[in-house]
């Protein structure tokens, strides 16, 4: 079993714990602006709704931060992958 350092473990369960957040966050404001009861015609909502759905994309990337470098890598911790998902 291979022994990673508190740095390498923090620096890899981070990002998935504030991606985690900022993904709940973004579906919160989506479904917000989305089932709000007045249609959307203001470009503000517009522009909050995408900016909403451009950090819930940038979220999942975080989260899946290191799980898809190859397996074995060296100093990289949860890394799970294979040559194709890297």
């Amino acid at each position: 079993m291979t022994h990673y350092s508190p740095r390498a473990k923090t620096l890899a369960l981070l990002p998935k714990f504030t991606g985690f957040l900022s993904l709940c966050g973004s579906f919160f404001i989506f479904q917000d602006v989305v089932f709000h009861k007045k249609p959307i015609h203001r470009v503000y909502h517009r522009l909050v709704l995408g900016l909403s759905c451009s950090d819930m994309i940038a979220s999942i990337v975080n989260i899946l931060s290191t799980w898809p470098i190859p397996e074995g890598s060296a100093g990289v911790y949860l890394a799970s992958g294979t040559t194709q998902t890297c």
